[in-house]
């Protein structure tokens, strides 16, 4: 009986050291599907993240082509108002031309029955 306490004894530590191992290879086996589960889970939630991501961008891509579009209609519609403005202005000033002309043509009479003579200038030599 003492040999066999002393056999149990002395392997004892042998065991408890197999026994370690054993759970730790088993805790190794049980978390490497977790983390195949939890990178499985983390690259679900990475395609989530790059779907917002992506879904957000179109968002603000929307958004922006709006905005350009509306300051692409107020510059067309501002465009519109200096060509109105300037061939208004253009409009008035030939106008205002052709009344200065015909006022100064109803207020000086040229008359063609005055003819300019032109004479020699005579030098008396002296």
């Amino acid at each position: 009986m003492k040999t066999i306490l002393f056999t149990w004894l002395l392997l004892l530590p042998v065991q408890m050291y197999a026994l370690e191992l054993d759970k730790n290879s088993l805790q190794m086996e049980t978390s490497i599907p977790k983390v195949e589960t939890n990178s499985l889970s983390e690259s679900s939630v990475q395609e989530m993240n790059y779907q917002e991501i992506a879904f957000s961008q179109q968002q603000e891509i929307q958004k922006l082509q709006n905005a350009l579009a509306q300051k692409n209609n107020e510059i067309n519609s501002q465009d519109l108002n200096q060509l109105t403005f300037q061939s208004a202005t253009l409009l008035f000033f030939i106008g205002m031309l052709l009344f200065a002309f015909l006022y100064i043509r109803t207020q000086v009479s040229f008359s063609t029955k005055e003819s300019i003579n032109f004479e020699p200038y005579h030098y008396s030599g002296k």
